[in-house]
């Protein structure tokens, strides 16, 4: 499908559009995903097919030949989950994707993936997504879309669960595009509270913490995207809260109280 030969109207149009979409996107939503994935790191959310076949014998090299036994599971459990990405794809049913047509409104809107992990649209076949990785998502539109409409230009953004917890002022779990900041996700659940410590921010997969505050606060200050540092479905920005300090007035009232108490059990001795 061609689309330099787009008008230049249409380009404005849908860099409007598309922006108008990307500022609706925050729309918080409960966690629900397969539970057929198995748990491990299984590379970018964007990452392309020959570059997880890449991650996956990698992880598999690794779980065969050194480390500690700690070390080897974890390496296979990253491999078997990169290779489920290879075979079933990136979509669950109930994700979304924000598509911008300039000039169609029946197919500039936020579509969600149905029963068998299809795309429906209202006036074209349905698209199959059950082996698609989100990075091969545009190609399959345009094969899909450029059969019916012919120099189209569009855009596609695919949407993640991604969870903004904590000292924020909507804690909740919001559907992001990958291209999103931390300080996006932050801005999407209302930005922290005056009781936030950022500095302490952690990012959880399940129980456990992906990413070390120092380098969670160095991607927040060059503005890294979620893909660029690795977070995806499912994962959690925790932020976490100030730590009470006792004031000088309470600390004097509790050593008068364990004072009073100290002198009254030697007393009944």
């Amino acid at each position: 499908m061609r689309t330099s030969a787009a008008p230049a109207r249409f380009r404005a149009a849908a860099l409007a559009s598309h922006c108008l979409t990307l500022g609706l996107l925050a729309v918080a939503a409960p966690m629900a995903r397969s539970q057929g994935a198995p748990a491990g790191d299984a590379g970018r959310p964007n990452a392309s097919r020959a570059e997880l076949t890449t991650l996956a014998t990698q992880a598999e090299a690794a779980a065969s030949t050194g480390g500690t036994p700690e070390v080897r599971a974890t390496k296979q459990r990253e491999a078997a989950a990169i290779r489920w990405r290879l075979v079933h794809g990136d979509f669950e049913v109930g994700d979304r994707i924000v598509l911008v047509v300039p000039g169609d409104s029946a197919l500039t809107d936020t579509f969600t993936v149905a029963a068998g992990r299809t795309l429906q649209f209202s006036k074209l076949p349905p698209l199959a997504l059950d082996t698609v990785l989100r990075s091969e998502l545009h190609e399959q539109l345009a094969k899909s879309i450029g059969r019916f409409l012919k120099d189209t230009l569009f855009q596609a953004t695919p949407l993640i669960r991604f969870g903004v917890l904590g000292e924020v002022a909507r804690p909740g779990y919001y559907r992001l595009s990958t291209e999103a900041s931390i300080s996006d996700a932050l801005m999407a659940a209302g930005g922290p509270t005056s009781h936030a410590d950022l500095p302490s921010t952690i990012v959880r997969r399940g129980s456990r913490k992906v990413m070390s505050k120092s380098a969670l606060r160095d991607a927040m200050v060059a503005g890294s995207t979620l893909d660029q540092i690795g977070l995806g479905a499912g994962d959690e920005l925790v932020v976490a809260g100030k730590k009470e300090r006792v004031g000088w007035a309470v600390a004097t009232q509790i050593a008068a109280v364990a004072t009073g108490v100290l002198i009254s059990l030697r007393s009944l001795r």
